[in-house]
């Protein structure tokens, strides 16, 4: 039987980042709004556990500072609480242009459902 990759390893969450980037940017294309914005916050979440990793030098999420202090079920998957375990790129958003596009992500996203109405017009999200 082969084994099962870990999906908790850094490099498949880096790897699933990128992927679900790409998804996001064909939805997008397509003009399909909420599947966008779902595969945009998988890409985010999918990053900032491969960087939350990268910073605590280990290369499995489950080794990691916030996973021991007990971040488990649906706050695995929260972009609020993922972003409060690396404090300097949290400053970085709260201090320039990009702290209203998270705003945005945070309000709009949820992992276990698609919106059925995210409440942006299209013109919006293509600028």
């Amino acid at each position: 039987m082969p084994k099962t990759p870990n999906t908790y390893d850094r490099r498949i969450q880096l790897g699933a980042s990128r992927r679900r980037l790409e998804d996001a940017i064909e939805l997008h294309r397509q003009e399909r709004w909420n599947g966008a914005i779902y595969m945009g916050g998988y890409a985010i979440e999918c990053a900032l556990k491969s960087l939350i990793c990268y910073n605590n030098q280990t290369n499995n999420f489950t080794d990691t500072q916030v996973f021991k202090k007990g971040l488990q079920g649906s706050d695995l998957h929260s972009l609020v609480k993922l972003l409060e375990a690396l404090p300097n790129i949290q400053k970085v958003l709260e201090s320039n242009s990009y702290r209203q596009a998270w705003i945005t992500v945070t309000s709009l996203w949820r992992n276990d459902k698609l919106p059925k109405n995210c409440g942006l017009k299209p013109p919006l999200l293509r600028g």
